[in-house]
């Protein structure tokens, strides 16, 4: 059976055609060339390759493979159209729709206006005919997350392609196609069916062999990895699976590191604390860079408001028939500490209260009432922790040296006023905790605090008696606002 464009052409027509054109395309222009010889050999060797070419097209049965080949080497001898127009035909014949698809199109942008009509009529017929033939696939490989890595080789029926941006886009013919991805880190391979005219899109998910770090750092902070300059600033870095020491040389010359762990193909945080976070450089190591400032001590002042539920004793109890009187008042305390590590440190406190009392019924006389007045000092030392960050939580427990002043004044309708007084001396335990906002160098702290009292002897011109019957417990909230030095 005789191959035909549209079923119609007779093979030997368009040889006979192509015959004349190739003679005519063979004449005068190449008489024009430096070396006559050399372009005689190659018209003379693309006339054999051509005429050998039509009689295997036309062999019973046809050989159409080797018709292709000569086709071919004629065309690499003496490039024309119509030689591309005969690679085609046999293309066609050898169901190699796609390539025979292309090789049309190519003909018409070899020949342009020499293509006469009728044969123009023709291509664009064997066009028309070969489309229900052919699909378009669109293959795109990719990591997660990101591009294809390099090193990526896409191979599709066997024939290797060209990746551009990690995509390309074949025509193929119907049926099934294989895909296959081959990378340094994976081997895959696909297997997908295609209609004609049908565009079928093709992902393929390949590892990177690397993973993403984003290291979180103020602007002005340098982040070093393995003493290179990453970046300044917030900065993102493609780096291989596994552990990964961050460096942070802060503008305010402090030092942060720290280590983390990259996942292939995933994204890595790093959030950088400011430079008076917990995780700086230990703060016992010496300093390697003399501009560092590591803010070690704390210093702040605030007041506070408490009350207290006591008995008084002495003198002052029998004012109140040993009953327990609750007490509110305030206090101003100042505080200065200093870190021993990121997180602990040691510090003095010393605060001045008052509390007092509304007042009370009073067994000293008919109608009598009383109000009493308590004022402490205490001065002492202990321990603070301090989380890092921006908002910090914190707690205090502190010893204190204890004084306490205490007068009960009488409201009596039948005698003149009088007022009873004592003193003391003891110890208090304090403890507190609150948190603290940080904005580089002040803090504001809000603190709960309770604190556990007593007295010793009592100083008055009267006895020495016990000022309180039993240990007093004060409780209370302050505020406070500090600097970092």
């Amino acid at each position: 059976m005789r191959a035909t464009m549209r079923g119609r052409m007779h093979p030997r027509v368009l040889f006979f055609v192509a015959l004349l054109g190739f003679a005519f395309a063979l004449t005068p222009a190449s008489a024009f060339a430096a070396d006559q010889g050399e372009v005689a050999a190659r018209e003379r060797r693309a006339r054999e390759h051509f005429d050998e070419g039509v009689k295997l097209y036309d062999a019973k049965p046809p050989d159409y493979a080797g018709a292709l080949s000569e086709f071919e080497a004629a065309m690499r001898d003496k490039p024309s159209w119509i030689i591309e127009q005969n690679i085609a035909l046999a293309l066609r014949a050898l169901r190699r729709y796609p390539e025979a698809l292309d090789a049309l199109e190519e003909t018409l942008r070899i020949g342009g206006a020499d293509v006469k009509a009728d044969a123009r009529a023709q291509i664009l017929t064997a066009i028309t005919d070969l489309s229900p033939l052919i699909a378009e696939l669109h293959v795109t490989v990719r990591a997660k997350g990101g591009p294809a890595p390099d090193g990526i080789a896409l191979v599709v029926d066997g024939v290797r392609q060209r990746l551009e941006n990690g995509q390309v886009t074949l025509r193929v013919g119907v049926g099934e196609h294989t895909v296959e991805v081959l990378s340094p880190h994976v081997a895959k391979k696909d297997r997908v069916r295609v209609a004609g005219r049908e565009r079928a899109e093709v992902v393929v998910l390949v590892p990177s062999g690397a993973g993403t770090l984003v290291v979180n750092a103020e602007p002005g902070d340098r982040v070093v990895m393995q003493g290179v300059t990453r970046g300044v600033g917030r900065t993102t870095v493609s780096l291989p699976p596994g552990p990964a020491r961050v460096e942070v040389l802060r503008a305010t010359g402090s030092t942060f590191a720290d280590s983390v762990t990259v996942v292939e193909d995933e994204a890595v945080t790093l959030d950088v604390p400011r430079a008076h976070g917990a995780a700086e450089t230990d703060l016992g190591q010496a300093d390697a860079d003399p501009r560092r400032k590591d803010r070690r001590w704390l210093i702040e002042a605030g007041g506070a408001g408490m009350y207290t539920n006591l008995r008084l004793g002495g003198p002052l109890g029998e004012t109140t028939e040993g009953k327990n009187r609750t007490l509110y008042g305030g206090s101003f305390l100042l505080r200065a500490g200093r870190r021993i590590t990121s997180t602990l440190g040691i510090g003095l406190a010393t605060e001045l209260g008052s509390l007092t009392t509304f007042d009370y019924p009073s067994p000293i006389g008919k109608g009598a009432t009383a109000s009493t007045r308590l004022d402490t000092w205490a001065f002492g030392g202990g321990l603070f922790f301090m989380t890092p960050g921006d908002l910090s939580f914190g707690a205090d427990a502190t010893i204190s040296f204890l004084g306490q002043e205490a007068t009960t004044s009488l409201g009596d309708p039948s005698k003149a006023n009088d007022s009873r007084h004592a003193s003391g001396v003891g110890a208090a335990l304090t403890a507190d905790a609150g948190a603290r906002y940080v904005w580089d160098r002040v803090t504001v702290g809000a603190f709960l605090f309770g604190t556990l009292h007593g007295v010793g002897a009592v100083l008055d011109a009267n006895d020495s008696r016990a000022l309180l019957d039993e240990p007093g417990f004060r409780v209370g909230a302050r505020v406070l606002v500090g600097v970092r030095l």
